[in-house]
Parts: structure tokens; sequence; C-alpha cells
């Protein structure tokens, strides 16, 4: 083995074991600031956050487990998903609920409907915007929507009753310029019994924010050892399989490449350059920038023909624009197609735009993709 390949085997281990390293240090669990009132991203809710507190509202954020709210019975708390989340009958707030709670469950999945994307929603607050195709069919306990089907609807779980939204971005910070979002949402959560239209009391109850479901958790109590007794507790806490199965890849990438296992370097062929497609775009390009438009079309516009010709069952003798007509309205094909194309107005100096509409109104004609400028 010479010097050189010893210095690459050991850079190829050096490198590993940097990325064992960085592996190890990597934290759990990175936070989802989809939804999350911790980010000012369009996704986050920061600014409805931050406007709830500006108005009085009692709100909190919650970074444990959602279980582990030890607020008295008729509290709220919402949840804004990161991604579509269904509401199963074993779901693990079901108790909570019944208990006489009140969960506000934004972004829970529904079917796609014929609704359009992006749908402006009248509420008493002005037009609310909603940026999502899906609806819940069926009409009662509906609180908010379209003829598509419930954006908000309110479902009654024991004593208490969770109030649903299809869309998870009912008030994110995009929606800034959108008051009624903001103020659909502080109605929902500080007076859920009510009907929409009834002003908001913003001082009326306190409201949690579960942080807990985008990652962010409460620091360890002070008494508590943060760190684990022994280095295989820690290793214990770490991902081994993914790390051990990237080793194992950079392992055999390494050996292939310094031992050459798989035979010498395969240099790839060439391709052979097109020499008519090189001249054709620099010719375009020369035509382009001189602005000869009425030249290109003078040599287009023949040929575009002599393919309508072919297409229709012809050969290529030039045929007139009225037999060139009349053949293509016998094939049972609209005559205005072609109509103003025949009868083209000759233009001494025609613009680039006037050239790009005359080509894309042949390609339409022809069918193709293959006439360019």
């Amino acid at each position: 083995m010479n010097r050189f390949k010893r210095w690459q085997i050991l850079g190829a281990i050096a490198l590993g074991i940097f990325l064992l390293v960085g592996l190890l240090l990597a934290p759990a669990q990175v936070p989802d600031h989809i939804g999350s009132t911790y980010t000012r991203g369009p996704s986050g809710y920061g600014a409805w956050y931050s406007w709830m507190e500006t108005q009085g509202a009692t709100i909190s954020r919650w970074r444990r487990p959602a279980m582990e709210l030890d607020q008295p019975e008729g509290s709220v708390l919402i949840q804004i998903y990161s991604r579509p989340r269904s509401l199963t009958a074993d779901w693990e707030l079901q108790d909570w609920v019944q208990a006489g709670n009140t969960l506000i469950a934004v972004g829970v999945e529904q079917p796609v409907t014929g609704a359009k994307f992006r749908s402006a929603i009248m509420t008493p607050w002005g037009l609310g915007r909603v940026e999502t195709r899906r609806r819940r069919s069926g009409g009662e306990n509906a609180l908010w929507g379209d003829r598509f089907g419930a954006v908000v609807w309110r479902e009654q779980r024991g004593e208490g009753e969770i109030i649903a939204v299809t869309t998870p971005f009912l008030a994110a910070n995009a929606y800034q310029d959108h008051p009624a979002n903001f103020q659909l949402l502080a109605h929902l959560v500080l007076q859920p019994g009510a009907e929409l239209g009834e002003g908001v009391d913003f001082t009326a109850r306190p409201v949690w924010v579960d942080e807990y479901i985008h990652g962010y958790r409460d620091p360890a109590p002070a008494d508590a050892d943060p760190t684990p007794g022994n280095i295989w507790a820690y290793l214990a806490q770490t991902p081994l399989l993914p790390m051990a199965i990237q080793g194992g890849i950079l392992a055999v990438v390494a050996i292939a490449a310094l031992n050459r296992r798989f035979g010498p370097v395969q240099i790839p062929p060439v391709p052979p350059e097109n020499n008519s497609q090189a001249y054709i775009e620099a010719l375009a390009a020369v035509l382009s920038r001189a602005k000869q438009h009425r030249f290109a079309l003078d040599l287009l516009t023949p040929e575009a023909q002599r393919q309508l010709q072919e297409s229709l069952g012809f050969g290529p003798a030039p045929m007139t624009h009225e037999e060139l007509r009349a053949a293509w309205i016998a094939q049972g094909r609209s005559p205005q197609a072609i109509q103003a194309l025949l009868n083209l107005k000759p233009n001494p100096r025609p613009s680039e735009a006037e050239l790009l509409a005359t080509l894309q109104a042949w390609q339409e004609v022809l069918g193709t993709s293959e006439l360019k400028p």
C-alpha cells in the first residue's frame, strides 16, 4: 500500500467518525414550525398569538403532553396540526374532552371536494380567506362554510365538545391582512359555545395553545439529572440503527472507491455534436438579435403549409390557400382555426410577439410543438 492510498483510507475513516459524532450530538427532535406560535413564518401563528395578547386575552403556551393539562373543567385547548389529522374514536384526548373541556382542532382531515383551493367566505367580521379544498359534507353542526360543505363545525363529546377546522392556516401569519380570520379563530377559542356574530369577549376564559405537538418541551426540573447515568444509557437514547446503516454504507463506498473492486474508471462517452441543430440555434439567435422577424416568417410559413398538406394526406406540391381551406373543412375541422393563418396580411416589420403568436397558431393547427422560431 503506497502512502497516497494510506492517506485516503485515513481520510475516509476521519469522515466516518465526523458523521457519527454529528449524529450523536444532533437533537433528538427538531421542532415543527408549521402551525406553531413561536415562528413568524407564513405558516406559523406568532402574529395571531401576539394579537390575542394585545387584545387582553389570557393565552398561554402548553409544552407538556395534553393529558397533563391540570386546569379545571371548562378549559380550552387549541391544537394546530402541521399536517391533516383525523380525530378517531380511540384518540388520546377523548376522555379529557368528555370530562367537560373544549378542544379547538385546526387542520382536521376531510375529503377533497370540488371547491376552489382559494375561497372567500363571509363572516360577521367580513370576508374570511380559506386555502383548502377539504370540506366536511353535511350541514349538521356547521359553524362556517359554503355550498361545498363545512370548514368549521362542532362535535359534542360527552360534557365537552370539539370545534374542528379543516384548514391548518385559518389564522396563519400569511393572513395578517385578513382580520376576519383572526377574529373568527378568537371567537372559536374564547366563546366556543356561542354562535358566530356575537361579540368576542377576550376575557371570557383562559386559552392554552399546544406547542408540545410541535416539538417544544418545558425544561427539566432543577432537581432532576438531565444527563444519563452512564455511557450505555446515553447510547440507548441515540438512533443506533440509522448510524450503523450509514456507517456500513460509508465503509462499502470507501472500500470500493479506494481499491477499485469494480474495475477501472470508465469515462462516459461524449455525445456527438449535432451540427445541424447547432446551426439552427445559431441562426435563430442571429435573426432574433437582428429583429428579422419577417425573414423568419417567410422561412417557416411555407414549411408549416407543407406539413399541413402532408397531415391532410396530400403530397409536397404547393397548394393554394383555397385548396388547403377546402381540404381542412372536408375533414370536419373548424374553418376559423385556419382562416386567420391563410389570410394573414403581410406585415413588413412584425414584432416578436406577432411572430410568436403566429407560430403558436400554426403549432395548434398542426398539433405539434416542433415548429419553433
